[in-house]
């Protein structure tokens, strides 16, 4: 542990990136973001990549976008931007010799940028990812799921108005996925959801911490 915090703090200038990116897209600098996104994930070992900027950097575009000074279109930039570049890392190094976590959100959820970032934890943590993106059936992903014995399959839900949907939808998750596989719920829905369903497979990630614990067992 003191290792990696040694390693952590040896990357000075990293912690103002975010807002440098930030104010980037603001003024719709689109070349600069992917710039210093690029050279970060370049230059970066991936667990520096996620806690001192990916993370800080969906943070504050969650706070800036609740309070308005984010538009939609700058959101959407920015989703676009580091869907391609992040996504990539899961796609260089697949380690196949283990079962899968599968990362998708339900029907009705169309935010990523959280899912993106639970999957490269998880890949982080050593295990091999499968991303689906977002809006998946729920039939569609128990599907894919008991086709590659997947190990796990994780959800994100974030919006209020979609609970009771998603609460449908988990529930014919759970009833067509082989008994074997747990769901992670995540998202600001997730204990809502895992208090309302209390299934058995289903396991409420509120935390950085407790997502990789759970990937650490795979």
């Amino acid at each position: 542990a003191l290792l990696e915090d040694s390693r952590q703090l040896a990357y000075g200038g990293i912690d103002e990136l975010p807002q440098r990116m930030l104010d980037a897209i603001a003024d719709y600098q689109v070349d600069v973001f992917d710039r210093e996104l690029t050279v970060a994930i370049t230059t970066l070992p991936l667990s520096v990549l996620i806690g001192r900027l990916v993370n800080p950097l969906l943070h504050e575009v969650g706070v800036r976008w609740a309070d308005g000074r984010l538009a939609i279109a700058q959101e959407r930039l920015i989703s676009s931007l580091l869907q391609a570049r992040l996504l990539s890392i899961l796609n260089q190094h697949p380690r196949e010799h283990k079962a899968r976590v599968l990362f998708a959100t339900l029907p009705g959820e169309q935010h990523q940028l959280g899912l993106i970032g639970a999957a490269l934890q998880a890949f982080d943590a050593g295990v091999p990812v499968l991303y689906l993106g977002t809006e998946l059936p729920a039939v569609e992903l128990a599907r894919v799921a008991n086709r590659v014995n997947a190990a796990a399959v994780a959800i994100s839900s974030i919006y209020p108005a979609q609970a009771r949907q998603v609460l449908d939808e988990l529930r014919s998750l759970d009833a067509a996925l082989d008994a074997d596989i747990p769901v992670w719920i995540g998202g600001a829905n997730a204990a809502y959801l895992g208090e309302e369903l209390r299934l058995p497979r289903l396991r409420v990630i509120n935390s950085a911490d407790a997502l990789r614990h759970q990937a650490m067992r795979v």
